[in-house]
């Protein structure tokens, strides 16, 4: 059972990255905040196959901190849009995907978990890794201004890390199926009152291409379950360092898929990535 335990982290970063993959080819045809409502929405659904699997009673006191979440969740993410939108992607995805250093600090400080060289090691070669899979050096070297986004990023990369730690609180106290489904019910009624607020179209949401939406949909629920499963058995710090693995397994399958170029740095990064969850292994 300890042993199947353990593989739910790697399960949800698998699903996840895959979900991210098929979120990305379908997001092309749809603004962010309109991505963000569909996958959210036709994800909800999805929830009445895995509720046999639930054991735990909904307890109706979680159910206010759980929505604080899931708006909290929404306007964050919107950050991260923001961020993307004026800054250098190369720049503003290292400093977002640094929110797994967040989440140790608090789950450390607070929840009073272990902190082992090893996993300092394996934290430091994943951020290192990031880094070197998401920056352009070319730019770099021409001088390309690269200060813009900086500031949105990192107040993302704060928000997310606050945001996991919040997760974990909650799906300890009301367990991992009532905190996923009702973050994803709250995240998509922000996100449909904030297309309402900004007089989006709501039905071009719906003209997407399906066979991107739908797997991606499952899979992102799929990811997110195992996720909150993982932080009630599992320490935080560990579950969501290896969770930052993501951006690994989405570059490695647009390599793979869609034949896109990988560059020496990019390609050592992935090493150090993968070196990283091997090493968070023995914390």
């Amino acid at each position: 059972m300890t042993f199947l335990i353990s593989l739910y982290p790697f399960l949800s970063v698998i699903s996840l990255s895959f979900a991210f993959f098929f979120a990305a080819r379908a997001s092309k045809q749809l603004k962010p905040l309109q991505a963000l409502f569909l996958f959210q929405l036709i994800g909800i659904p999805l929830f009445i196959f895995i509720a046999p699997l639930n054991n735990t009673p909904l307890k109706m006191a979680a159910i206010p901190a759980i929505a604080g979440i899931g708006v909290f969740a929404t306007l964050s993410l919107l950050l991260y849009f923001y961020a993307l939108k004026i800054g250098n992607v190369s720049i503003v995805t290292p400093i977002s995907d640094s929110y797994a250093i967040v989440t140790m600090v608090l789950a450390v400080v607070f929840l009073h978990e272990s902190l082992t060289v090893y996993k300092l090691l394996g934290t430091a070669l994943m951020i290192v890794g990031l880094f070197l899979l998401s920056v352009n050096f070319t730019d770099i070297k021409n001088k390309v201004s690269t200060n813009k986004g900086i500031v949105p990023a990192l107040l993302f990369s704060l928000a997310s890390g606050f945001y996991f730690y919040w997760v974990t609180i909650i799906s300890r106290e009301a367990g991992w199926f009532y905190t996923a489904l009702g973050i994803r019910v709250f995240i998509t009624l922000t996100a449909f009152i904030l297309l309402l607020v900004t007089k989006q179209n709501i039905k071009e949401v719906f003209k997407v291409s399906y066979k991107w939406v739908l797997p991606g949909a499952l899979l992102d629920v799929i990811g997110f379950c195992f996720y909150n499963i993982s932080i009630e058995k599992l320490e935080t710090s560990y579950v969501t360092l290896v969770i930052s693995a993501q951006s690994l397994i989405v570059v490695t399958l647009s390599v793979l898929f869609l034949k896109e170029r990988l560059t020496k740095p990019q390609l050592i990064g992935i090493i150090l990535g993968f070196a990283s969850l091997i090493l968070l292994q023995f914390s």
